[in-house]
């Protein structure tokens, strides 16, 4: 993607302008803070390598791009926080034996990074809302 069409990309699905986008990463960071909820507590549940690898590597992947597209720092935030959580959970499937007793005493902690992250993803909703109303009124 080339620089002038990457600018265009991230003016139309800026999520600090586009209502639907800023919604989008609202719900992707509320999905995130009740599964980490859930999670507390609870033992790591062993899945198949080839889901963890296909499941998390494709979703890095995606977060990857976006992280290129998207220009802001808030939306960059939150993609980063994205992409370190999946990171983890693809090395805690990749290395259960190595990574299981530090997940368990992250969890917490990852719980407290996806309430950041609603808490900023909020604030681009309220910027999207903002600009809306503005070119509306």
């Amino acid at each position: 993607m080339d620089r002038q069409t990457s600018i265009e990309v991230h003016s139309r699905y800026c999520a600090n302008r586009n209502l639907w986008v800023a919604f989008a990463f609202v719900a992707f960071c509320l999905m995130e803070a009740i599964l980490s909820w859930r999670s507390l507590g609870k033992e790591q549940s062993e899945q198949p390598v080839g889901i963890i690898l296909l499941g998390h590597g494709v979703a890095i992947a995606v977060l990857a791009q976006l992280l290129v597209v998207f220009k802001c720092l808030r939306e960059r935030i939150v993609l980063s926080l994205g992409i370190v959580r999946l990171a983890e959970g693809l090395f805690g499937g990749l290395a259960p034996g190595w990574v299981s007793p530090v997940a368990v005493t992250l969890r917490p902690a990852n719980l407290a990074l996806w309430v950041l992250a609603g808490i900023i993803s909020l604030t681009m909703l309220v910027s999207a809302a903002r600009a809306r109303a503005e070119m509306t009124g």
